[in-house]
């Protein structure tokens, strides 16, 4: 299981073979990306994951962990259907240039 505590989430759209990040709320169905910080790594590593909103989401400052296809939250209460993987956020940048 990979998490951390949760420091962003952004409604984004497919646009080819990458997502672009969206203005806009962030309703039940639409894609997000979801950023934490995983305290337990050295030096407080920075992972994203790409999820289907649900009709609960996670709130900035929750812990957050995905596991199989899913991104949990609030104590396993609730999750979102993750898509693709995890990444580290700047790799993901270094590619896009």
């Amino acid at each position: 299981m990979i998490g951390g505590r949760l420091i962003e989430i952004v409604r984004v759209c497919a646009h080819y073979d990458r997502f672009l990040v969206e203005s806009g709320p962030i309703e039940e169905g639409c894609i997000v990306r979801l950023w934490m910080i995983e305290p337990q790594m050295r030096n407080s590593d920075e992972l994203c994951v790409y999820a289907r909103a649900g009709r609960v989401n996670p709130k900035l400052g929750d812990s957050i962990w995905c596991s199989g296809g899913r991104v949990l939250f609030d104590y396993d209460r609730h999750f979102l259907v993750k898509i693709g993987f995890t990444f580290r956020p700047q790799h993901q940048q270094a590619r896009a240039r």
